[in-house]
């Protein structure tokens, strides 16, 4: 009865401030796995976009094919071979777009990656690309942990990179 009367009683560990960080298994479970580590939204992002213009590059050259194919089996009929040349020109209209749509996207994201993410020199470097994290120094005390410099790397209000 206590319990749901006192709301101030939590039954939750609290890590007090200044301890050591410490790492539950996440990070080296994903290592295991082979799993990428410091994934940022933009690269995930860019990545996904990459796919699917991949894919939809893939298709166009299937329709080249296939009417390539088309023209080839048309036995001289003035039709067919028309349209398998309007299916030809159609394809490759489309893997343009798709080729420039590549092109207007890199630039675009790495535009964003160089403007957004900040590290030494302008190099677009982050902690979290690094495989590390942002904290307060004094949590990176852990043996085996590294610590990098104060506000580098994207790390901001005092916060330094702190790498396994």
């Amino acid at each position: 009865m206590t319990a749901i009367l006192v709301p101030s009683i939590a039954w939750a560990q609290n890590t007090p401030p200044n301890t050591p960080f410490v790492d539950p298994g996440l990070r080296l479970t994903a290592e295991a796995a082979g799993l990428p580590m410091g994934s940022d939204p933009i690269t995930v992002t860019a990545k996904i976009i990459n796919i699917v213009l991949g894919f939809l590059g893939v298709v166009f050259i299937v329709l080249i094919i296939y009417a390539g194919f088309q023209w080839m089996t048309a036995s001289g009929n003035e039709e067919k071979i028309s349209q398998a040349k309007k299916m030809i020109g159609n394809a490759v209209i489309g893997l343009l777009i798709i080729l420039a749509s590549y092109a207007i996207t890199f630039f675009i994201f790495t535009g964003i990656k160089k403007s957004t993410l900040t590290g030494p020199a302008g190099t677009g470097l982050t902690c979290s690309s690094q495989g590390g994290f942002c904290t307060l120094p004094a949590a990176c005390a852990a043996p085996g942990y590294l610590l990098g410099a104060a506000n580098e790397l994207g790390c901001s209000g005092g916060q330094a990179c702190c790498h396994p």
